[in-house]
């Protein structure tokens, strides 16, 4: 992909100046925007987006330092590059310390000057795409139903927790910062991570950096619990030097309840020493039948299940059908 041509804001009270800089930067490859005071460059940056100033540090209407002071709070990711006829140590000092990328003093060494302005244009693009990424990744993780979190293993703190845990486990992104990793896990299920946590540092540190998946019930608000899926992987912070644990958990607690009720059923099957029947509890029509468990399913669906009272099993009836009143 060929490089963006990067659009200079040229800030000059100068007309000879700003018309022979204005050249060679279009010659160069950048696309100047010349302006002849602070009033117009304010103006000029509102309408068209740019990535570089070059600011005259002396304007008529303006102190260039002013001037430059106000861009960067507007325009965070552009760069500024000041130019001054009369440069002093004071006053490049005061340039750099209100955020100018570079100093220079007319008449300057265009080379250098160009340069400056490339080295500018790459931390400015650089800026725009961080801010970029970081702002998709806010909307990811602000949107997704799946709860996003970053844990310190040496701590047991977590360092970020996406909002959706709010939905999950009924705490703010706040709160589960400033309890820590032992009010989202049962006392089970914290013991056994605890009991963990050394062996998987261990492990980090000779090379495995994950993915491990593992499912644990984690106590919401309310007291209840859900059931939790969790992909993780690892990551030293080079900041501390401590290891992190990045993960993504989803709730299962539907998934669990089917294998409950799944496993429940295959124990009533196997445990029936006759006749099965299961209808359907909002209907009240079979769904289907089975007669000595093991040899063949007999299909009865619509029909009328107290129909069948005298052939069915009261206990299994009752236990399967869920239908105590009219068993």
């Amino acid at each position: 992909m060929e490089p963006r041509i990067l659009h200079i804001l040229l800030v000059d009270d100068d007309p000879d100046l700003l018309g022979t800089m204005q050249d060679i930067l279009r010659i160069k490859g950048f696309d100047p925007l010349p302006v002849r005071n602070a009033a117009q460059a304010l103006a000029q940056a509102r309408q068209q987006p740019f990535d570089v100033a070059l600011v005259d540090l002396h304007l008529e209407d303006m102190p260039g330092l002013e001037l430059l002071r106000t861009l960067k709070k507007d325009y965070p990711d552009s760069e500024c590059i000041l130019l001054t006829g009369h440069a002093s140590q004071g006053s490049a000092i005061e340039a750099i310390n209100a955020g100018a990328f570079s100093y220079f003093q007319k008449p300057c060494d265009i080379d250098q000057l160009v340069l400056s302005i490339q080295r500018a244009g790459e931390k400015c693009i650089a800026g725009q795409a961080l801010r970029k990424s970081e702002a998709q990744y806010r909307l990811l993780a602000n949107n997704v139903s799946d709860v996003i979190w970053i844990l310190d293993l040496e701590t047991a703190r977590f360092t970020y927790v996406s909002p959706s845990v709010q939905a999950l486990l009924g705490y703010s992104p706040e709160e589960m910062l400033a309890q820590g990793m032992d009010a989202a896990l049962t006392p089970a299920n914290l013991a056994l991570i605890q009991k963990a946590v050394p062996e998987i540092i261990q492990r980090a540190k000779q090379g495995y950096l994950g993915p491990d998946r593992a499912e644990v019930e984690q106590p919401r608000r309310d007291g209840t619990i859900v059931w939790t899926e969790s992909t993780t992987h690892y990551h030293l912070n080079p900041e501390n030097g401590h290891w992190e644990a990045f993960g993504v958990s989803r709730d299962i607690t539907e998934r669990k309840q089917a294998e409950q009720e799944k496993a429940l059923l295959s124990d009533t099957v196997t445990s029936s020493l006759n006749e099965i029947y299961i209808f359907d509890a909002q209907t009240l029509r079979f769904q289907f039948g089975l007669e000595e468990p093991g040899i063949y399913i007999r299909c009865v669906a619509g029909d009328d299940p107290f129909g069948y009272q005298a052939r069915v099993h009261a206990p299994i009836f009752r236990r399967v059908a869920c239908s105590p009143a009219k068993a």
